[in-house]
């Protein structure tokens, strides 16, 4: 009798962890966490265009029990390997001055908040530049030990043009001596949150 009394008590604490752990609200890890574009540039004189991978740093946000998620991306952290073309990009397309992040944000079906991996199109609005679009992502989403994976599946392809910075892509353009600069990006991320216990 003591022991089966024992053993209740113990599934019963497991069972109000695993509760706390599943309904407590999901904070992004920076360190673990990545978001990356592509772009391209076309040389004068050239004919193919030459591929190169940004990323950003510094992202912050969170998942709410409910499947609330935000993330917020400073958009004067974008690492290009090129310390004028980082200066140049903060101001002349993202004008930072302006507009100093960019923010994501979606609602997590409660399936997926429920522990294992599911793939899934989950439908994104991603503030930026003054300019608000709702879109439709491809994503893998991994729930264990307390804590939640989301990484899409193929680039998300992103038109500059749909946030008004055409105008700062030309400018990048002039600037660098290019003939071209096109305007859709591929767009890629792995974000992790974590319940921080």
């Amino acid at each position: 009798m003591f022991i089966r009394k024992i053993l209740s008590a113990s599934l019963l604490a497991a069972s109000f962890l695993v509760a706390n752990v599943a309904s407590a609200e999901l904070t992004l890890d920076s360190e673990r966490s990545s978001l990356s574009i592509i772009s391209y540039k076309v040389l004068a004189g050239a004919s193919a265009s030459i591929a190169e991978r940004h990323t950003f740093t510094g992202l912050t946000g969170s998942v709410s029990d409910a499947g609330a998620a935000s993330v917020s991306i400073p958009l004067d952290s974008i690492e290009t390997n090129i310390p004028i073309r980082n200066e140049r990009l903060a101001k002349f397309v993202f004008e930072t001055d302006q507009y100093p992040n960019a923010t994501v944000t979606a609602k997590v079906p409660e399936s997926a908040m429920a522990a294992g991996t599911s793939m899934m199109d989950l439908d994104v609005t991603l503030s930026l530049h003054g300019k608000e679009q709702t879109m439709s992502v491809p994503v893998l989403v991994s729930n264990a030990n307390g804590e939640v994976s989301v990484s899409a599946t193929q680039p998300v392809m992103l038109d500059a043009v749909a946030y008004d910075f055409g105008a700062g892509v030309a400018k990048m353009a002039e600037l660098a001596k290019l003939l071209h600069i096109p305007t859709v990006v591929p767009v890629s991320f792995s974000l992790v949150f974590t319940s921080g216990s």
